[in-house]
Formats: structure tokens, sequence, C-alpha cells
């Protein structure tokens, strides 16, 4: 007994120094550049989203193979993005939607179809270990209904609204994972029910790690 507060500060302790040295990142899906009404080009490095981080946000293009990742301020980092299985993208001038808003949802990559389903895997290699909040934003750009899977290790979670009224709801316009990185690869699995009669978007990611405090919410996670 006299060896439990030993291990639990042990315990607590490399927790703690994963989250210090794990990255954040901001990715928007879409062409760096374009008509903002149509949700082309990124946000600025003030809008937070949904989680509230603000700093840089790297635009992700489709077919760009690994792609590298800038962290929040804007530096080049070792990390990269790769994207398999993604279909095509969808812009739309969804009027209900202003600002940086519209440049995260106005645009998305859609992942399936109302009738065929569909699959992506996005994947982001040499992220630096360590304990994530996911946040996975995942909105039909034109406001109507969705419903898009998203998988992290195991855990499955539904988006089923629509991006409107420059306004984000959990399980509507994103969902949100914890995440514990211990070989350098978070990998997101995102899909379409076939023939559930909604569609299914990507529009972007935010990779956030989490306050020193809530280190300890993550210590009984298995690792990616």
């Amino acid at each position: 007994m006299s060896y439990t507060p030993i291990r639990l500060a042990a315990a607590l302790s490399c927790a703690l120094a994963a989250t210090s040295s794990a990255q954040s990142f901001n990715i928007d899906i879409g062409p760096p550049t374009g008509n903002p009404a149509l949700g082309q080009g990124p946000p600025s490095s003030l809008f937070g989203a949904a989680s509230g981080q603000t700093g840089f946000w790297n635009s992700v293009p489709l077919g760009s193979g690994a792609f590298a990742l800038n962290d929040l301020g804007g530096f080049v980092t070792g990390a990269t993005m790769s994207v398999l299985g993604v279909g095509n993208m969808l812009s739309f001038n969804n009027a209900t939607n202003s600002g940086d808003y519209r440049l995260l949802m106005n645009d998305a990559s859609q992942i399936g179809t109302v009738v065929q389903g569909g699959s992506a895997t996005y994947t982001i290699n040499n992220i630096a270990n360590g304990s994530y909040q996911v946040w996975t934003y995942a909105a039909p750009p034109q406001g109507t209904q969705g419903s898009t899977n998203v998988t992290i290790n195991g855990v499955a979670m539904f988006a089923i609204g629509g991006a409107s009224n420059d306004t984000f709801t959990l399980g509507g316009t994103h969902v949100v994972h914890n995440a514990l990185v211990t070989g350098n690869t978070l990998t997101i699995i995102v899909n379409d029910p076939p023939g559930d009669g909604f569609p299914a978007y990507i529009n972007g990611f935010q990779i956030v790690v989490p306050a020193p405090g809530a280190a300890v919410a993550f210590l009984g996670l298995a690792p990616l």
C-alpha cells in the first residue's frame, strides 16, 4: 500500500510531461485561396472555432499527399497529414454564415453521398506523443442535415447537423474525442453509412493539447 502514492505520482508526472510536449494544430480542409463566400481560404489566426483554440490555420487541399503542418504560431513542424479515400470538395455560398465561420464551414470534403456511402482516413504522422482533444468539424455547408461517423481508437461519434447561422453545436456541426498518442501517429476514420439518406462531410479539425489540470482524465485511455 505504501507504494501506491509513488506510482500515482509517477503516472501523473508522465501524463503531464506527455501533454507539455504535445503539439496543437488548426486544420481547414480546402483550398488555400479563392472565394471567401464559398469558404475558400483559411480562417484568420484570431478564430478559435468551437474549441476556442486560436492560432494559424493550415489549409489542406485534396490530393495534397503528405501535407506539412504548421503549428499555431505558423511555424513548420515535422508533422504531416495524409488523406486516403476522400471524395470531392463542395463549396457552397451559405449566406447565413459569415467571416471566419464561413471560411471553415462553407466548404468541405464530401465523404459520401446519400446513396453510396463512403469513407476516408485522415492520418497525422510524426505528431508528438501526448494527450489530445480532437475536434472534428463535419457538417454539410448547405446547412442541411448530414450523417458523418467519426472514429478514433474505436470510439465512434456522429455529427448530424448542418453548418448555419455562424453556430457550432456539439453532435451537430462537430464531435470531440479524447486521444492519447504514443506512436507518433493519430488516425481519424470517417464514414457515411450507405443508404441512410444523408451525406457526410469534413470541414476541418482542431488538434488541441488539454490544459495540465485535464491530463488526469486521459490516464485510462488506450494509446493510438
